[in-house]
């Protein structure tokens, strides 16, 4: 063994010494040179050196190589796909019936015609900048709504504003009382125009063909689908 304190080069090799070994024979320990005596060499090995590299490997090792999981990525779908889904599922609106009478309108009619017409370009063109984000269904809804007012636009056909308080007209206000002498006062004006609870009656109506033409004091007979009634002319006032 090297003494304490002893260098050592990185580069020595493994020394070998001789031990003498006591004699077998006699046991007393003599030594294996003396005569007679049977002696045996047992080789021990010195000190031994290994060299470990800075990497921690030993000589002759590859170097260990690190191996990183797999880096994580977000599972997408594609928008071409997002987009087809969102066309399956788009219903188609049910159009809009266009009736065979005239389209009659009034002055105010018309004027409203064309600011919803409008309006429903304004709102189609708002979706259309959305491009992918768009709402389908909206989109499918105006575009059914346009198709359906622009033709009521160019079908429309202006009536002479109502003046007469002697014969009710399209555009006339008028005042009828059924047979229980309850009053109701309605407007008669175009299809698109009408509105029952704002009192606006479309003209071509049961209701509007009973009071179309009617003077003051007329009882005229209104065909309801719950029963006719008798009702008469009250008053007729200008648009």
């Amino acid at each position: 063994m090297p003494k304490a304190g002893t260098m050592v080069s990185a580069n020595a090799r493994p020394c070998w010494r001789t031990r003498t070994a006591t004699s077998i024979e006699s046991g007393t320990g003599t030594s294996a040179s003396e005569p007679g005596s049977r002696k045996r060499t047992a080789m021990r090995p010195g000190p031994i050196v290994r060299r470990r590299s800075l990497s921690g490997n030993r000589p002759g090792e590859k170097p260990a190589t690190m191996v990183h999981p797999p880096p994580f990525k977000e599972k997408t779908v594609s928008r071409a796909f997002v987009n087809e889904d969102q066309a399956a599922q788009t219903e188609q609106p049910v159009e809009r019936q266009i009736s065979a009478q005239p389209n009659y309108v009034t002055p105010q009619g018309l004027a409203e015609l064309q600011a919803r017409v409008a309006l429903l370009h304004s709102q189609h063109s708002e979706q259309n900048d959305l491009g992918d984000d768009a709402d389908k269904q909206r989109m499918a809804e105006l575009e059914r709504d346009l198709r359906y007012f622009t033709q009521r636009l160019h079908s429309a056909q202006v009536v002479t504003t109502a003046t007469s308080t002697d014969k009710v007209q399209i555009g006339s206000r008028v005042t009828f009382a059924d047979e229980q002498d309850r009053q109701q006062s309605v407007q008669l004006v175009g299809e698109d125009q009408a509105d029952a609870a704002k009192g606006l009656i479309n003209w071509a109506s049961p209701l509007g063909r009973a009071l179309l033409g009617a003077q003051p004091g007329d009882e005229v007979l209104w065909q309801r689908p719950a029963g006719n009634q008798l009702i008469e002319i009250i008053r007729i006032e200008p648009a």
